[in-house]
């Protein structure tokens, strides 16, 4: 009976730590965000109606998309070889509202018949309307995006 009472005894005295709460602070949580997903995805003013996430998605791609091919085809350019390529543009929108340009990939051809590509996109991204950040547990987040665009020059 001894045995049993001690073995109660001991049950209780050690499970007192499995009904207490452990408090996280608020530092604590951020650090413990995954910034490969956001809960809210950037969005231009334009998608501010649209509630359902994958429609307003395909609004904030279609505006980028409509916005960066308007300002490209402002630009005259003229080359000496027909170019038919898809270039991959990085993005970073920042948390702060900023829209800036990371990187391009294209081929060799595309930086030899438009040498200054590079500045091109930057100011069609510079032209974009005002951007709303993404969100992630309702913090601003920085965000990156890689844009295909598709270069279609002719002689």
């Amino acid at each position: 009976m001894r045995f049993i009472l001690i073995i109660i005894i001991v049950c209780f005295l050690t499970s007192c730590e499995f009904f207490t709460k452990k408090k996280v602070d608020d530092e604590q949580k951020l650090d413990s965000i995954s910034f490969t997903s956001v809960d809210k995805a950037p969005s231009f003013k334009v998608c501010d109606s649209i509630f359902e996430k994958t429609a307003k998605n395909d609004c904030f791609r279609n505006t980028m998309y409509l916005e960066i091919t308007k300002s490209l085809g402002g630009n005259e350019i003229k080359v000496k070889k027909d170019i038919d390529e898809i270039i991959q543009v990085v993005i970073t929108i920042g948390s702060d509202k900023t829209i800036s340009l990371k990187s391009i990939e294209a081929s060799q051809n595309v930086y030899v018949e438009i040498p200054n590509i590079q500045e091109i996109i930057k100011k069609s991204i510079l032209d974009l309307p005002n951007v709303f950040p993404a969100r992630k547990r309702g913090i601003p987040v920085t965000s990156e995006y890689t844009l295909p665009i598709r270069i279609q020059l002719k002689n």
